[in-house]
């Protein structure tokens, strides 16, 4: 029940459309925001912070070129068992019998959701680690921990996008990290 409680918490923080920049992150979670290189696509993961590990939630892939309210293409979500991580590898499975990931018509990644199997995100750092060198690293001008203002730190990650036809196409993304 506790669980269940903590995802419906953590999912009233986004509405319609692309994740908000400004967007308060839940206690206990961080947020991983992507945008590829190229500016077409923006994955956004949820993660909620365990004592060992970190445990995606959910994950809402946008295109930032549209509008916010017409930008979201798809969401995975945990509790659904459309989204999964081990360590620094997010894998989200495309699912068109389901609303929130059968929008066959969508571009993402270079390709349409409806041709997609499955995408998979390597973060390609140890949150746990980068948290861990913000902190150390100093203290922000107010003499508060950097920890607790939410500075985000910024890393790279690419995107594989499977398609069901066997093919792949992967992308460079810039993340930011913030809790």
């Amino acid at each position: 029940m506790t669980r269940f409680m903590t995802i419906a918490a953590a999912l009233c923080f986004v509405g319609s459309g692309a994740v908000a920049a400004d967007m308060v992150v839940p206690s206990g979670h961080e947020l991983v925001e992507c945008v590829s290189v190229d500016g077409d696509t923006e994955l956004d993961i949820l993660f909620q912070i365990e004592e060992d590990r970190y445990r995606s939630v959910w994950m809402v892939a946008s295109d930032p070129t549209v509008a916010p309210e017409n930008s979201e293409i798809a969401r995975f979500e945990a509790a659904e068992g459309l989204l999964s991580n081990s360590d620094t590898l997010v894998v989200a499975h495309v699912d068109l019998r389901n609303p929130k990931t059968g929008r066959k018509g969508e571009r993402i990644g270079g390709t349409v959701l409806g041709a997609l199997k499955l995408i998979m995100l390597d973060l390609d750092v140890d949150l746990f680690e980068l948290n861990a060198t913000a902190v150390a690293s100093g203290v922000a001008s107010a003499g508060a921990p950097v920890e607790t203002l939410g500075v985000p730190a910024k890393f790279s990650a690419q995107a594989t996008y499977f398609k069901r036809n066997g093919d792949q196409h992967v992308q460079d993304l810039d993340c930011t990290s913030r809790r």
